[in-house]
């Protein structure tokens, strides 16, 4: 695994993300982890889907490897604040954005989930 794996810009609503990414996570239970690279329309539905489950105490941590067909951006401009996003300054194969899982702060439950799948609304 290259030692720059971990090179991202992180990116949220709260202040401390940049000073401390441990500070990021809220006192929630549950992470989802949710690896992309260019998920389009996929992603959208992918993240309104989280957004919309009936249990709200998550945080959502998105891994954007590099995209370029706007999914930084529009995700970048959802303002919920269980949303986390590290993007990645450059590209990373699918094995190493995953890896970046291992790596990033998380609550006491975590799932993965990606970019093209949907959850039941009560999972």
């Amino acid at each position: 695994m290259p030692a720059n794996i971990l090179a991202d810009h992180v990116i949220c609503s709260h202040s401390k993300c940049c000073q401390n990414s441990r500070e990021i996570l809220r006192m929630n239970k549950f992470s989802i982890f949710l690896p992309v690279k260019n998920g389009g329309v996929h992603f959208r539905q992918c993240v309104n889907n989280i957004l919309a489950q009936h249990f709200t105490e998550f945080d959502l941590l998105v891994l954007d490897n590099n995209s370029s067909d706007g999914t930084f951006e529009w995700i970048s401009s959802n303002a919920d604040n269980r949303i986390h996003i590290y993007r990645s300054d450059r590209d990373l194969s699918m094995t190493e954005n995953w890896a970046r899982i291992l790596k990033l702060p998380k609550n006491e439950f975590m799932t993965i989930i990606g970019h093209d799948d949907l959850f039941h609304p009560d999972y």
